[in-house]
């Protein structure tokens, strides 16, 4: 899309969760025309790595549970994979318990953790700043 004069890219989110709510909080900022949202519940490895190649995913938002039930396997997989997609991994903490969350983040190269319930604001600069550090130094503005 070309708006004066300046290009400006889709970003594709691929949401990868099961529990409602937290879809829900991703969804709703995310419903605009600079956004391709695809929801999918929990796929297997094997499954994701097959959706990465066939479609072109920015950010790739997941329960951090799926992650850890993965025991990380999925995330340096997607990672050496596929570079050019970005993780976002989103916890509820009730259900994941006490995490040291900014080591997971460090240790496994996601490159950002957000905190369930999610706020519009919180979702929209986690993906401008995931973004901006992707693209750092090239022409294309992201919306």
């Amino acid at each position: 899309m070309i708006l004066r004069g300046k290009i400006f890219v889709l970003t594709c989110v691929l949401v990868l969760c099961s529990n409602e709510e937290i879809v829900t909080s991703i969804k709703h900022p995310l419903n605009n025309d600079s956004y391709k949202i695809i929801i999918s519940n929990y796929i297997d490895c094997a499954e994701l790595i097959e959706l990465l190649k066939k479609s072109p995913i920015d950010i790739l938002i997941m329960d951090l549970e799926v992650i850890m039930h993965e025991k990380y396997d999925l995330v340096g997989t997607i990672l050496l994979d596929h570079p050019e997609v970005s993780i976002i991994a989103v916890y509820n903490e009730e259900e994941a318990g006490p995490i040291e969350y900014q080591l997971i983040k460090k240790q496994l190269g996601i490159h950002d953790i957000l905190k369930i319930p999610i706020s519009s604001k919180q979702l929209i600069q986690s993906i401008c700043k995931t973004i901006t550090k992707k693209q750092k130094g090239t022409s294309v503005e992201y919306l």
